[in-house]
């Protein structure tokens, strides 16, 4: 019995967890936004200890901030941090792809070509997290392709402190269509197989969601 109750009690945590992340995501959570935790257990109709849990593993993330007077709130970052951790994004990532034309096969290409496809499909505002797993999928391809685990670790360790920051983007009319024609600017460049010309095609992907970031940002539209 205490086992099959510690079970649920792990289902109930990692469906909160997975919840909240999306939230956090997609925007509806915004950057510095707190976070009550007798509120949250009314909303998710559980008791404390599962929101706790979730909580502090996102904590343990990053996305979730725990303050001194036990209060929660989602992580943010200024502008000049974005734009410091937005550069060493591009530039990682780029030099990611720039390795990874010698390795990659050309099923791997065709992967990544479905996957531009596939986000054709898809709203943000109604499928924020299913959009978000095919973008890691899709930059995950050529990523691991580099065969370089030190450039790997290091995009591992900030992707989560960018990411969500460009998907708040992608709620405004316009950037959703962008983003797409920038993946499929990737793909062809791999294609071609001119490691310069993929690496400037990466990099100018990232830059551009890191400037539409700072934009909005500095009209106010997300904090």
């Amino acid at each position: 019995m205490k086992n099959a109750e510690k079970t649920r009690k792990g289902i109930v945590t990692e469906s909160i967890y997975l919840q909240l992340k999306e939230m956090i995501y997609s925007g509806y959570l915004q950057p510095n936004q707190t976070l009550n935790l007798r509120d949250l257990a009314v909303e998710f109709q559980t008791s404390l200890t599962p929101v706790n849990s979730a909580l502090a593993r996102l904590t343990e993330e990053g996305l979730i901030v725990k303050h001194r007077n036990k209060s929660s709130t989602v992580a943010m970052m200024s502008l000049e941090e974005f734009k410091e951790f937005s550069t060493t994004g591009a530039l990682l990532e780029g030099m990611a792809a720039y390795l990874a034309v010698s390795r990659i096969t050309s099923k791997e290409i065709e992967k990544m070509q479905e996957l531009t496809e596939r986000m054709k499909t898809l709203k943000i505002w109604e499928e924020a997290e299913r959009l978000k797993e095919i973008n890691e999928e899709f930059h995950g391809t050529f990523i691991r392709c580099c065969n370089n685990k030190d450039i790997m670790m290091l995009i591992k360790e900030s992707s989560w402190k960018l990411y969500r920051y460009y998907f708040l983007v992608l709620n405004f009319a316009g950037a959703l269509p962008d983003f797409i024609k920038q993946h499929q600017t990737i793909v062809d460049s791999f294609k071609n197989g001119d490691p310069g010309i993929v690496r400037e095609a990466v990099e100018n992907h990232i830059h551009d969601a890191g400037q539409k970031v700072v934009q909005l940002a500095k009209m106010g539209l997300i904090k």
